[in-house]
């Protein structure tokens, strides 16, 4: 639901028909995490410029989690959307978690049952919220009521704009990959990385912008301490919107939920996860859940993006023991 501090963006915001330019103008070149893709006559024909960037690795040295083919947790992965204007993106390997809170969790509300989930699949997830420069660039516009500098996250945006954003960067990925939004469960296993505390840190105050540190405003991204995997703003700064159809008991499935299969996405409350910078602490826990029309854009809500390479080597994760969830 939404909060006190979510109100309503101005609605009939200024669209622009960029997308065109932009696949056309921008056909990315493969990066090594995956492989080459099979090229159709189109995509052959598209003239070539800024490439994909390649893979910089850089070990997190607070990452103890490895994937099956020796791939850490923490690794960077960068694409240039245009010159001096990047999307960088976190390797998170597969593994199990407990998500949700415990019984005992200060600030706990009753849709957070502690239950195991297995993340089967690796996966790229934005090392921060998506910028303004990087809205701008895929949109042509700035939708943001907090206008403060493009290296400030980008808000007052609606799960429907969030969709849209992703479509038209799609569109010029030539087979290489897709860009998404992270569901429920991938969100919340990369903000708590390993940790099974209310936060990733010891204080919200080292990683968050928040209410009592805020001054009533966004902030520019990173600015604070990452969590042990090297992403940022997780806990503060904006909320943001997840891929899945809210379900109030967490969908069933316990490896790589995405829920509920029977209702359409965009025709019912979807996730949203993670703190804002007029959120009080207890709403800024790494379990805490809220949800809104997919139609709703406030100067809260912004996004993170996921990358998905179209060839997984990473795929097939470890073995998994069950294991009952601590109370």
């Amino acid at each position: 639901s939404s909060r006190p501090c979510a109100r309503p963006a101005t609605a009939g915001r200024a669209r622009s028909s960029s997308a065109g330019r932009f696949a056309a103008s921008r056909a990315w070149t493969r990066n090594p995490c995956q492989s080459a893709a099979p090229q159709s006559a189109a995509t052959t024909a598209a003239p070539a410029a800024s490439p994909l960037l390649a893979g910089r690795r850089k070990e997190d040295p607070g990452a103890k989690a490895v994937s099956p083919d020796g791939r850490q947790a923490g690794e960077k992965l960068a694409f240039e959307l245009k010159a001096g204007v990047e999307v960088k993106f976190v390797w998170c390997p597969p593994g199990m978690f407990f998500m949700g809170s415990p019984e005992t969790e200060e600030g706990r509300e009753s849709v957070e049952r502690r239950h195991s989930v297995f993340v089967t699949k690796g996966f790229w997830i934005g090392y921060a919220p998506v910028t303004q420069a990087q809205w701008m660039i895929i949109m042509g516009s700035n939708p943001s009521a907090f206008d403060l500098g493009t290296d400030y996250p980008v808000e007052s945006v609606s799960w429907n704009d969030c969709q849209e954003f992703v479509r038209r960067l799609n569109s010029g990925t030539h087979g290489l990959g897709t860009f998404s939004l992270p569901t429920e469960a991938q969100w919340e296993y990369a903000c708590r990385a390993g940790t099974e505390t209310p936060f990733a840190a010891e204080t919200l105050a080292e990683m968050a912008w928040f209410a009592d540190n805020s001054d009533e405003k966004t902030h520019p991204v990173a600015a604070k301490k990452p969590n042990a995997w090297g992403i940022y703003d997780m806990h503060g700064n904006v909320c943001e919107w997840c891929q899945d159809v809210f379900l109030e008991d967490y969908p069933p499935e316990e490896m790589d939920p995405v829920g509920p299969p029977d209702k359409v996405p965009g025709q019912h409350p979807h996730v949203l996860r993670g703190g804002a910078w007029c959120y009080p602490a207890e709403v800024c826990r790494s379990a805490a859940r809220r949800s809104n029309s997919p139609d709703f854009a406030a100067q809260i809500l912004g996004l993170r993006l996921v990358f998905n390479p179209a060839t997984h080597d990473h795929a097939g994760g470890p073995k998994f023991r069950r294991k009952a969830p601590p109370q």
